[in-house]
């Protein structure tokens, strides 16, 4: 506490995964007609991600109500690389945990890396116990989309009224213990998506003739950007008898735009 109802804090988050496997099909394993060997799959990957989110945290009483304010950042790095060799032709299975005794017939290998970062702001405000309200604002920014659009606002605003804290209804109402009414509405954004889905992307493929060989897997899209979801939401929440009895209600809508959708197009697109 730098000083009193201002708090600062931070989490600080790393995690490394590594996973080393080989999935062995000894010559057993296949029809004896065709004579083909043991083969092995080697597979070798790890998973890094680095999480920071500092945060500032300001409480004060004002005009017979609570205030709290809050900013904060988040800032996220993913860092994934896989390794596969898929090695055929083995002459005896008790070569199948070496790579050097038979033949690569697909190796294969990807590097991915994601950034994301945002800053954010939140606002409460409780006055007397009866009336509360809480707006928020975000900023977002992603590495999976293009260069313009990798920045995307969003915020939120609800409100609420515990009615059952007022005098009319304690006197008028004595079985209601509890009343309340809200409702909010709100944007947030999706990029839960594969990586680089913006740019041209090539994958390897069997060999053509004595060489290996690339294909076009994606082409580019330079309006791939955020995917939004707004929701509307309104309720009552009830209780009779201390609380006993609990009723609730809801009526939401969400809704979806600019969905993240992924479509299988022609060769002939290029």
């Amino acid at each position: 506490m730098l000083f009193p109802g201002l708090n600062v804090r931070a989490s600080l988050g790393y995690n490394r995964i590594e996973n080393d496997q080989i999935f062995a099909y000894p010559s057993t394993y296949n029809n004896p007609l065709y004579n083909i060997g043991g083969r092995s799959v080697f597979t070798n990957q790890y998973i890094q991600t680095v999480l920071v989110e500092p945060q500032i945290l300001y409480h004060r009483n004002m005009f017979n109500g609570d205030l709290q304010m809050l900013i904060g950042t988040t800032i996220q790095n993913n860092i994934t690389n896989s390794r596969n060799m898929d090695i055929t032709g083995y002459s005896n299975d008790l070569l199948l945990e070496n790579p050097g005794y038979g033949s690569s017939t697909y190796p294969y290998g990807s590097n991915l890396d994601y950034k994301y970062i945002s800053g954010f702001g939140r606002l409460t405000y409780n006055w007397e116990n009866q009336y509360l309200i809480n707006a928020s604002i975000r900023r977002d920014g992603s590495s999976r989309f293009g260069p313009d659009k990798k920045f995307g606002n969003f915020g939120s605003i609800g409100g609420a009224w515990i009615f059952s804290a007022t005098s009319f209804v304690k006197s008028k109402l004595p079985v209601l213990s509890f009343g309340k009414i809200r409702g909010s509405y709100g944007t947030t954004g999706n990029d839960a998506i594969g990586d680089y889905q913006y740019l041209s992307t090539y994958v390897n493929t069997n060999y053509y003739g004595s060489q290996q060989a690339i294909v076009p897997s994606r082409i580019a899209n330079n309006d791939y950007s955020w995917e939004v979801n707004k929701k509307l939401e309104f309720s009552l929440d009830l209780g009779f008898l201390n609380d006993r009895i609990l009723i609730s209600s809801s009526w939401y809508r969400n809704r979806s735009g600019n969905q993240l959708v992924g479509y299988s197009l022609p060769a002939i697109t290029g």
